[in-house]
């Protein structure tokens, strides 16, 4: 728990409001990005689907590093390095599972 600037203590969990606006986007720009993939629709359709996509990613990953470094507060170089070495695991990983 941290200190804010007026000296009330701030838990981690206050850096997961973001993550529910961008857990609410994520599954909005995919839909909207697979329903504009179309050959016969315009590709502008598709390409506008990134931008809640970006939005939601940025989101997620920030406010998901944020905690993170908030709950293991002298270990936070830790936590992220593992959070980092799981997540280009399973990136290099998923091709092998994908059909």
């Amino acid at each position: 728990m941290r200190k804010h600037a007026n000296g009330k203590a701030v838990w981690p969990e206050a850096r997961l409001p973001p993550t529910f606006i961008g857990a609410f986007l994520m599954p909005i720009a995919l839909f909207w990005f697979a329903w504009t993939s179309y050959p016969t629709l315009h590709w502008i359709g598709v390409v506008l689907a990134g931008v809640p996509f970006g939005l939601a990613q940025i989101l997620l990953f920030l406010s998901i590093m944020n905690y993170l470094a908030d709950c293991y507060l002298q270990y936070a170089a830790s936590a992220l390095a593992a959070n980092s070495l799981l997540r280009s695991v399973l990136g290099a990983t998923f091709p092998l599972w994908a059909p």
